[in-house]
């Protein structure tokens, strides 16, 4: 029955047919003919997991002990041979291209792609032939990448279009839908031509498979080394237990003096008497005065309990309750254990927490775990997860009382282990100041290593040194990790097998954790004197910043606002004045345009008062548009007035911004300001707008500074040279937005304009109007008028000799008049008005 198959039709009219074939190749001799086809299956039949699909009956059934049926579900995570639907090779990708090249290899527990640690510029490709008989189907496989950063990498396809690529991953599952019909699933492992790195390859533990009602046929017999009910998938067998036949319903266990590991297919004997490293002890309290020590053996038992020099395990006993020694950042409390310091106080000794003093802090908390006993671990504020991949003794990593154990002998083939501790960092702690450490030994043949990993990223690595004692521990730290949340990961990585007979190779132990900043619990070892910027909050226990508009010297218990026309940001030691042309009431944040309506006025090179009105770049110069730029990708903006109309720039608090387009980001080029004119041009403004929120490294200085961008304001009142605004980036740090225009000159006042008298006939009497225009006609260094007086009509005294009319307002238009007649009387009055009407007009223009 092994070598026929079974599938479904597509369905018609709501039904579909089950028939029966002799699987590819069929290089079998038929001695038993094909079972009948099933016709008139409903379309939406489908047995539920542990059952198959009887064809005599045409009812689903349970599956038989040792068996199991996934329905729906194709699984493959034994890779003793390569299935059917899979192929895999090796390419060369280049001209210099290694001669060795490896395609995907089988090891027990996974599949990976190959040993290629020299080979240069080569892809080992796996590829998965599947079909998805219902509408919808999803694929998921669990992998993991080690290998050079950016440059080596896994990339995964799905009938030829990538769907990611990724150079260090740990243990992973991805998952993605399919639609109904065939697909090739393909996993690419790519090197270039130089560097090899970590483990310089992918593994993939389990590829998943669902949509295909065609699964639900049959029932899959257990593998050797595993058993079931048929109801459950098969399941590995136990440490210390073994089976050796196929549809195994249950597992043999191990005669005595000998023991397996988990999925053994047989025994073997050991021959390494049990000592007092084969058990472990942990308390049960009984009461302030006594306590109960229990003994346990360690899991599986890999030492030979038979053996004459073995040694018995202890029975529970009570003692006498006394007091531990507590560690730094802990105190005694009165059941005899110890306390962590309360927030606010510290221990450097252990023996008593005391209060911190005023401008000081204990921020940086210490928590210590070491107690590795089932009562006691895992710990309530730790997220701990592990696992083993390959021929293993054990789940993973034991708890044994004063350790944590990756285990003894495992494994004939390649192993790891998989420690994840995730831990909340308080935001306020310098990262200098955070930190974990592991205290360790290490036993195991001299290709193995212990890895440490930090959110997926291997970070460090101890190389074993060959089959020896472990009683000698070392400490390892992972230094400045930034507050947040974090993964580590542990991994033993035995690729050689020790032999079997050497006891405690390919081991290691962990005997403490230390986590230094840690925000779940602990105790501070020290207190810390406040930084300026700081100050010490009592009730939260911690230096906290100084809010916007106050500051703060060393050792602060308060902070002090800033005074007028000054102001601070979070955090900021020293107030900064205001720029010029703006002002702060006390204790701001920020300062603001001294000039009403968004305007700034001040003295010029000729002592004269000028008003700019910031509105009129912002809306007419600028126009809701960005700035030209010489940059590929990037606009810039200004927003002046704050009032968001120019880009996205106040959503971020800024005056002056850039936009990047690829990565969607409005970035923060400037917002505090600071004007002055320009020494020697008296129509040329220059407005510096600085972020002080931010740091920037300028590499052209090799300098650390606030990012700047200077704003060239230069007035062109005729408007016969201006030029498009544009803006452009000088280095890493500072920025220049150039305007020349119009609307940037200053607003004329009174001062630039200076009254005409001309002389003319208004109902046929002699009258002197008085007008006003600019003192300098070609003048560029205003533009618009503003409170500009009424013109005056005035009466000629009798006998006065009419003179030539002239009207020379802003527009530079003169009239003549010979004579004083009935008819020009009417012409001039008529005229008069108009040139009234038009002079009030250009009086609103701003």
């Amino acid at each position: 029955m092994d070598d026929i198959g079974s599938r479904f039709t597509e369905c018609s009219g709501g039904k579909k047919t089950l028939f029966y074939y002799y699987k590819p190749p069929a290089t079998c001799i038929s001695n038993q003919s094909l079972p009948q086809p099933l016709y008139n299956v409903p379309c939406n039949f489908k047995c539920r997991p542990g059952q198959f699909l009887n064809s005599t009956s045409a009812n689903c059934q349970q599956c038989p002990g040792g068996s199991y049926s996934d329905a729906g579900l194709v699984t493959f995570n034994k890779w003793d041979k390569l299935p059917a639907q899979f192929s895999t090779t090796c390419e060369r990708t280049s001209f210099f291209s290694s001669s060795a090249c490896e395609p995907w290899t089988l090891h027990a527990g996974y599949i990976d792609s190959g040993n290629n640690w020299n080979a240069r510029s080569i892809s080992s490709n796996l590829m998965y032939t599947f079909e998805v008989t219902e509408s919808q189907g999803t694929i998921s496989f669990e992998y993991q990448v080690s290998s050079e950063e950016g440059y080596d990498h896994l990339s995964f396809y799905m009938d030829e279009e990538k769907q990611f690529q990724n150079s260090n991953q740990q243990w992973t599952l991805f998952t993605m839908n399919v639609t109904m019909g065939f697909h090739v699933a393909k996993w690419k492992y790519s090197k270039d031509s130089t560097t090899s790195y970590g483990e310089d390859s992918t593994k993939i533990k389990s590829i998943t498979m669902s949509g295909n009602a065609d699964s639900s046929l049959a029932c899959s017999q257990c593998r050797m080394g595993e058993y079931g009910d048929g109801s459950h998938p098969c399941d590995k067998c136990q440490e210390g237990t073994f089976s050796n036949v196929i549809g195994a319903t249950s597992c043999k266990p191990c005669p005595p003096s000998y023991t397996s590991y988990r999925g053994a297919t047989s025994c073997y004997q050991t021959s390494q008497p049990c000592n007092a490293t084969d058990y472990y002890s942990y308390p049960s309290t009984i009461n302030n005065t006594h306590t109960m020590i229990h003994y346990q053996w360690i899991s599986p038992i890999l030492c030979n309990i038979s053996h004459p020099a073995s040694i018995s395990l202890p029975h529970a006993s009570l003692v006498t309750s006394k007091q531990q020694s507590c560690k730094p950042g802990q105190m005694p409390n009165p059941s005899l254990g110890c306390d962590y310091c309360a927030k606010g106080h510290s221990s450097t000794d252990g023996t008593a927490c005391r209060p911190c003093e005023q401008g000081s802090s204990a921020s940086v908390a210490s928590a210590r775990y070491d107690a590795f006993d089932p009562i006691r671990w895992p710990h309530p504020s730790i997220n701990y997860t592990t696992s083993c991949t390959g021929e293993c003794r054990s789940n993973g990593w034991r708890s044994i009382g004063r350790y944590l154990d990756s285990g003894i002998n495992n494994g004939i083939s390649q192993v790891q282990f998989d420690l994840s501790i995730s831990f909340r960092h308080i935001v306020n702690v310098d990262p200098r100041d955070i930190s974990v450490a592991f205290e360790y030994a290490l036993s195991c043949p001299s290709d193995g290593s212990l890895q440490f990993s930090v959110d997926g990223y291997l970070v460090d690595s101890v190389a074993c040194g060959g089959c020896a004692s472990l009683s000698s521990f070392s400490t390892l730290y992972l230094n400045y990790m930034s507050p947040g949340r974090h993964v580590i990961n542990v991994n033993l990585n035995t690729p050689s097998a020790p032999p079997q007979d050497t006891y405690g190779c390919s081991r290691a132990l962990i005997r403490s954790i230390l986590v230094n900043g840690s925000a779940n619990d602990g105790g501070a070892v020290m207190c810390q004197d406040c930084v300026p910027g700081q100050y010490s909050d009592r009730v939260v226990g911690q230096c906290v910043s100084c809010p916007d508009g106050h500051v703060s010297p060393v050792k602060s218990d308060r902070c002090t606002p800033c005074e007028e026309n000054s102001f601070s940001l979070s955090g900021f030691e020293q107030c900064v004045e205001c720029g010029r042309g703006t002002r702060s009431s006390v204790g701001s944040g920020h300062c603001a345009l001294s000039g009403a309506n968004c305007t700034f006025g001040a003295k010029d090179d000729l002592d004269r008062d000028r008003l700019f009105s910031l509105s009129r770049i912002d809306s007419d110069v600028i126009r809701n548009a960005s700035l030209g730029t010489n940059d590929v990708g990037v606009d810039y903006y200004l927003n002046l007035c704050g009032d968001g109309g120019v880009g996205s720039c106040a959503a971020i608090g800024a005056k002056a911004c850039k936009y990047v387009k690829d990565q969607d980001e409005f970035i923060n080029i400037g917002n505090e300001m600071d004007f002055e004119f320009v020494q020697g041009q008296v129509t040329s403004l220059s407005l510096t707008l600085t972020n002080f929120k931010e740091f920037c490294y300028n590499n052209k200085t090799g300098r650390t500074q606030h990012v700047k961008t200077r704003v060239s304001i230069v007035c062109d009142a005729t408007g016969l040279n201006s030029n498009p605004p544009r803006a452009l980036q000088i280095d890493d740090c500072n920025y220049e937005y150039l305007l020349k225009d119009q609307k940037v000159c200053a607003l004329c006042t009174i001062d630039d304009y200076e009254p005409v008298s001309d002389n003319g006939c208004l109902n046929g009497k002699a009258v002197e109007v008085i007008s006003y225009k600019k003192k300098n006609v070609t003048s560029s260094d205003c533009f618009g008028i503003m409170n500009l007086p009424d013109n005056q009509v005035n009466v000629c005294a009798s006998g006065s000799n009419p003179l030539p009319f002239h009207v020379g307002w802003l527009i530079g238009l003169h009239i003549s008049v010979a004579v004083c007649s009935r008819a020009d009387h009417l012409d001039h009055s008529d005229y008069l008005q108009k040139v009234q009407r038009r002079q009030k007009k250009i009086r609103t223009i701003h």
